[in-house]
């Protein structure tokens, strides 16, 4: 789950000219002031709090062509610097004039708005600090104070700013989400709940509410209600990323698929495309011809598993890449004509509706056989020939950063662990490592080499039918919570599953099993950060599953 929307300094606007006399500026010189400065001063926040950008700018050049040191004058037109995204000058314009009026609750604020915009998380959480003990009641730095604890784990804190700002506003629909999330965030759902559902009952109609609370839902296993909140995905936008080709054809809404063509594709990452594909192979049972529309690491597994469906690539990268560059396959998929489309989340809806539905989930990815010989052919080299005495077992011990968000950054920190710390079980007997790690976490073989003997495999990782292929001739996968751990379930193979204290929705409250996949076998920390306690689980699971392979030889 994401943080609840940051209060900013107003709602976005359009450009606005910037004070002259100001690195950056482009504003003409301003009219000689024709009132006081404390008439123009009045005028100019008059203006800015009533939206009208241009009017308040323009006073607000007049006041510093007469006072270029007006603190009201500068928090206007930094403000408003903020707004026009040139946040270099804002945070000129608003430093000074909180210098020059440091009891100004609000110019606080609107920096520590700034400091947040250009991820300066420190210095946000200082400036709403010092706007709370001028004005405690001020609601937005209550909020984004808490929004940034809560990124940050500081449960305690976070739930201080929530709690008095529901004091304050007891309706506010963001407030009321913002604590049911940092409930759910330490595992104290009974609690959420009532903040999910008096946020939905205040905004029935907000994306950003329905999204959370749907998540919250299936995470409690409400599905029925759960995924009809779950579409509000698409309208949430950028707090959920997530996007979607605008395809020309219906939306399939749970119609006889026999006979019929249905376009099936992507919108979130790896895991979820292979998690909701899982249900395809019922739509092709019941008759349905199937298109699927997936990312390119993908496509050749698809290729392989859906060989009597077409199958495209569609470009994960950003939104441009699935809502304003058509595909370059697009005319020959116009050529035969989809009588349905859905993305493949949405699919959930119409065949996961209670738990006993899951009981069709069965194991639907196999390798491709001469891929399948040639991960054979490698692993002999480098191990030996496979042999009952030993236990092939397959690590996955880190997602991929996201550098460019910080909120998807900071939960793939939560769920990855380092190599390092799994060293610790090196030495159990008749095991044999081997890496499907990729990314930059793949070089800590490497750098582990001293403690732990691990197979890297990452050079031949080339795509996703590779990995299926080399997960095929593994014992068990040991991964955390991270697209591969996914194929392992999908292939029905072992699979031990490394959780964080909070884990995700699609795993459900269980503390050992999930619905979605069959075969895995749940490893949850039992406080935030602890995966020690989690390695010690592992330990003499390992053991006995080596010990019952070398008893079958």
């Amino acid at each position: 789950m994401s943080p609840p929307n940051d209060v900013g300094a107003l709602p976005q606007p359009a450009g606005a000219a910037l004070p002259a006399g100001i690195p950056g500026a482009v504003a003409s010189p301003p009219a000689t002031i024709k009132v006081s400065i404390v008439e123009a001063v009045r005028l100019a926040v008059e203006h800015f709090e009533h939206g009208r950008k241009a009017q308040a700018e323009s006073v607000s050049l007049e006041i510093l062509a007469v006072d270029p040191e007006q603190p009201d004058a500068l928090h206007v037109c930094g403000a408003l610097a903020h707004l026009a995204g040139k946040n270099g000058l804002a945070l000129a314009l608003l430093e000074k004039a909180c210098r020059l009026q440091s009891g100004n609750a609000q110019a606080h604020y609107n920096l520590g708005v700034v400091y947040q915009a250009v991820k300066r998380e420190d210095d946000a959480c200082a400036c709403y600090r010092s706007a709370l003990k001028l004005a405690p009641a001020h609601a937005g730095a209550l909020q984004n104070l808490g929004n940034i604890c809560l990124f940050r784990e500081d449960f305690a804190e976070a739930e201080r700013c929530y709690s008095t700002g529901l004091q304050l506003s007891p309706d506010s629909e963001i407030l009321l989400l913002a604590m049911g999330m940092c409930y759910t965030a330490q595992r104290r759902l009974a609690e959420a709940g009532p903040y999910f559902r008096r946020s939905l009952a205040r905004a029935p109609d907000s994306p950003q509410v329905r999204w959370e609370a749907g998540q919250y839902a299936l995470m409690l296993g409400d599905f029925a209600a759960g995924w009809v909140l779950y579409e509000a995905r698409f309208p949430a936008g950028d707090q959920c990323k997530v996007w979607r080709y605008p395809y020309p054809y219906p939306l399939w809404q749970g119609e006889d698929l026999s006979g019929k063509h249905l376009l099936v594709h992507g919108e979130q990452g790896l895991g979820d495309e292979i998690m909701f594909l899982s249900i395809v192979p019922e739509l092709i049972a019941e008759g349905a011809r199937v298109s699927i529309v997936g990312q390119p690491h993908l496509h050749d597994l698809w290729r392989h598993v859906f060989s009597s469906s077409r199958c495209y690539v569609q470009l994960r990268a950003n939104e441009d890449a699935w809502t304003k560059v058509p595909p370059d396959w697009l005319p020959e998929l116009a050529r035969d004509p989809p009588d349905f489309q859905i993305p493949f989340a949405s699919l959930a809806r119409f065949r996961r509706n209670k738990a006993a539905d899951f009981t069709r989930q069965k194991p639907y990815i196999s390798c491709d056989p001469l891929l399948g010989e040639g991960w054979s052919t490698y692993l002999a080299a480098e191990l030996g020939p496979r042999t009952h005495k030993r236990l092939r077992v397959g690590i996955v011990w880190a997602g991929n950063p996201a550098r460019t968000n910080m909120i998807a950054n900071r939960k793939d920190a939560r769920r990855s662990i380092a190599l390092n710390e799994l060293a610790a079980l090196a030495d159990i007997p008749g095991i044999d490592w081997v890496s499907l790690q990729t990314w930059e976490a793949a070089q800590q073989v490497r750098d582990i080499a001293s403690r732990m003997k691990v197979l890297d495999c990452s050079a031949r990782l080339s795509n996703f039918a590779e990995t299926a292929a080399l997960i095929d001739q593994l014992d068990l996968v040991m991964a955390v919570d991270t697209s591969v751990c996914h194929l392992a379930g999908a292939m029905g193979k072992p699979l031990l599953l490394l959780l964080p204290y909070a884990g995700e929705w699609r795993w459900g409250l269980d503390p050992d099993r999930a619905l979605w996949w069959p075969s895995a076998r749940l490893f949850r920390q039992p406080r935030a950060g602890d995966w020690f306690s989690v390695i010690e689980r592992l330990r003499p699971v390992l053991i006995a599953a080596q010990a019952e392979k070398a008893a079958l030889g």
